[in-house]
């Protein structure tokens, strides 16, 4: 499917790699390591030396020339079929390993995901049936809870409910029951892309020991440049984009996915390093000085006088644990004060 030309899609400059990858290491080296062996073989054929016997009587003379006979034809067909049954092996095995089948059914088809995609547009009309003609965009600020999911609020799974902060800092506000984490999607990256992009990163047929996960987009000169992302839209909309973060923004190419849709500043570990803050864990800033960050985010915005989308992603909740001086461990599993403590900061 990342090849040109199926399902419609676009050349990337990633089909050059794997095309080259394919040549080298699908064609010419085998091919060169059969010729190797059967230059190998043709000068021991021809080293080896002939012996001829003189056959004492009749009998023996036929017994010998059957013999012989049913060498020759073993010897000329067995070489044959031996390369039919591993050519045939071989193909089964590569059309099963690049699930060809569904790449010539993908090149074919009328089927397309345009169908199920849509285009996210904010348009002026729907802006002025939503605030009023004369009311400003209202500014957005979201907070993305590292390894954080509803389960964790169940008193009867864990020693207490980590999300009791959270759930009442929110109490009656509005939710979204349907938004699940798509099918093979369960790490930071996929968390953030599905949500605001709306499109999965990988299939869910893609185990983690068939890709690294974190490696997706590394080289690429932008991340998934035909997506139209929250950043994107809001980018369009005259919205000023800001992502903060504590760990390292070029972990997992979070940063290029961040600027190639709509972000205008990516605050991450380099910059808390170079500001001067001390609070740091093993994957970086703490959620602590993270919000207090933030406030001070929020205010410099609103002063500015734009619209504007500011997007967060704590990091206290990834393993490993880390506890600071403000999270005293209460529970006997570490993780759990951890996790609290991290909601009582969001």
């Amino acid at each position: 499917m990342h090849l040109p030309g199926a399902g419609g899609a676009e050349t990337t400059g990633a089909e050059a790699g794997y095309i080259s990858t394919f040549v080298w290491q699908a064609l010419v080296l085998p091919l060169g390591v059969v010729l190797a062996f059967f230059l190998i073989v043709a000068a021991l054929k021809r080293s080896k030396p002939r012996i001829y016997a003189v056959p004492p009587r009749r009998s023996a003379v036929r017994r010998g020339l059957a013999a012989g006979a049913a060498q020759i034809r073993l010897s000329h067909w067995a070489p044959a079929a031996f390369a039919v049954a591993t050519l045939t092996l071989g193909a089964a095995v590569f059309v099963q390993a690049v699930s060809l089948p569904q790449y010539i059914r993908s090149m074919t088809t009328n089927l397309s995901m345009d169908e199920y995609y849509v285009v996210p547009e904010i348009e002026a009309q729907q802006l002025e049936v939503a605030y009023g003609a004369s009311a400003d965009p209202k500014n957005l600020v979201v907070i993305f809870l590292e390894s954080i999911e509803t389960s964790l609020a169940d008193e009867d799974l864990f020693e207490r409910n980590m999300l009791a902060p959270v759930e009442q800092a929110t109490a009656g506000w509005a939710s979204i029951p349907e938004l699940e984490q798509y099918p093979g999607g369960g790490w930071t990256m996929a968390g953030l892309v599905g949500t605001e992009c709306g499109v999965p990163l990988r299939g869910a047929g893609v185990g983690e020991n068939d890709i690294n996960s974190n490696e997706i987009g590394s080289n690429a000169a932008a991340y998934l440049p035909g997506a139209t992302c929250l950043g994107d839209v809001l980018s369009d909309a005259g919205y000023t984009n800001v992502f903060m973060g504590g760990a390292d923004a070029q972990f997992a190419s979070k940063e290029s996915f961040l600027r190639s849709h709509g972000y205008d500043e990516v605050k991450d570990l380099r910059y808390w390093e170079q500001s001067g803050e001390t609070e740091f864990g093993t994957w970086g800033l703490s959620d602590r000085a993270l919000m207090e960050q933030a406030k001070a985010e929020v205010t410099r915005l609103h002063e500015a006088g734009q619209p504007f989308n500011l997007t967060m992603l704590t990091l206290d909740s990834h393993e490993p644990a880390h506890l600071y001086d403000y999270c005293p461990l209460t529970t006997d599993v570490v993780m759990t004060s951890v996790f609290g403590c991290s909601m009582e900061q969001v």
